[in-house]
């Protein structure tokens, strides 16, 4: 019989007699139905296969090593079991994205209507597809599929998960925002933007949904923000309690008349600023134009805005146009889109303090000869 220990952690050891090889695991590291019970020196006795909590643990240990001798799937789901399965997910997780030297890991097919119109990557590396007309496809952290539904819409637009099993969806073609159990396929709740008091806000449609803050945050029932546009081009962004799916509050009403009052494309929730960044660009003959903001989500008010007219290229009185722009919650930055200049990218660094916030801005150029030059700082 062999030995295999649990980690480098000091604790309480608890011996496991899985299939007649003994373990030596920390009962901290352990599933409660594990861990509970007085120490006893006759092991736990657990009918399961040796050779999976061997190739769970070595592949803990050494997340650098040979891939293992079984599927990601059948290790993950061993690993569920005796409570290892964020460890086990962290270790074979692959290493931080780099877009200099970025390649394809997998590809994902939906066996019908393979027509992927939005996406929903989760943080343990799970995934909600939305394709074809209406169908949801749910893939587990090692990307297999687990399960297929159709919603009662017609083309889903935006897509977000929320933990540990629900599915927030909008549409373009259809009101309101719609939360779906995704691994039983079943609608939950609906959410609608109403105003009793302005007959103009009915209809109204999901633009985009915020992104769920990182598994580590400090705020995990941080609300659901969802960018809501009625027919009238009434927009607002809708803040939704995760617990009772329920609004609780508007932000940044806009009426939508002009470009810089449009519903926001792209809205991402800074929890540790308390802050939400929401943006729009439109294109048309002239080029791009459009605008970032930030808003306070206790105020409701904007803290720092920058909008940018069209026309790039023809004259440095037009500003600096944006094709597209996006944040990166953990640094604190963000990123913008040139289309001014040929494969260029505009990087803002959001510093913010008790009384002030501003942004540095540096320009990267891709190219065979591409350099990163820093320039003035806006405040």
């Amino acid at each position: 019989m062999g030995t295999v220990g649990g980690g480098g952690r000091s604790g309480t050891m608890k011996q496991l007699n899985v299939g007649g090889k003994l373990f030596s695991l920390e009962a901290s590291s352990l599933s409660l139905s594990l861990s509970l019970g007085s120490p006893s020196p006759t092991p736990t006795f657990v009918d399961r296969d040796p050779a999976l909590l061997s190739a769970v643990l070595a592949a803990i240990r050494s997340p650098s090593s040979a891939a293992p001798d079984f599927p990601a799937r059948v290790l993950l789901d061993e690993a569920s079991f005796y409570g290892l399965h964020a460890q086990l997910l962290a270790a074979l997780s692959p290493p931080p994205l780099r877009g200099f030297s970025a390649s394809l890991a997998s590809t994902l097919c939906p066996a019908s209507e393979p027509f992927p119109t939005a996406l929903a990557p989760h943080h343990d590396g799970s995934l909600c597809l939305a394709h074809g007309a209406g169908l949801v496809s749910y893939y587990s952290p090692a990307l297999d599929h687990h399960t297929t539904f159709r919603t009662h819409l017609h083309r889903i637009t935006s897509l977000r998960q929320l933990p540990p099993r629900l599915a927030v969806l909008g549409s373009d073609s259809a009101p309101g925002l719609h939360v779906y159990d995704f691994l039983d396929g079943e609608h939950v709740a609906s959410v609608q933007w109403l105003d009793p008091t302005d007959t103009r806000v009915s209809k109204a449609k999901v633009v985009a949904v915020a992104a769920r803050p990182p598994a580590d945050a400090a705020d995990k029932n941080s609300p659901i923000l969802a960018t809501f546009e009625c027919p009238h081009r009434e927009n607002c962004i809708l803040a939704v309690d995760p617990v009772t799916l329920k609004p609780t509050q508007e932000i940044g009403r806009q009426s939508g008349s002009a470009a810089k009052s449009s519903a926001p494309g792209r809205v991402v929730h800074l929890p540790a600023l308390g802050l939400v960044f929401a943006s729009f660009v439109s294109s048309g003959t002239f080029g791009y134009s459009g605008y970032m903001r930030l808003w306070d989500i206790r105020s409701g008010n904007v803290v720092w805005e920058t909008s940018e007219p069209g026309g790039g290229g023809r004259s440095s009185r037009f500003g600096d146009p944006f094709a597209d722009a996006d944040v990166d919650v953990k640094q604190q930055a963000i990123y913008k889109d040139h289309e001014g200049a040929q494969e260029a990218m505009a990087v803002f660094c959001v510093v913010t303090g008790l009384k002030f916030l501003s942004a540095e801005r540096m320009d990267w150029r891709f190219g065979p000869d591409w350099k990163s030059t820093a320039t003035t700082q806006v405040n």
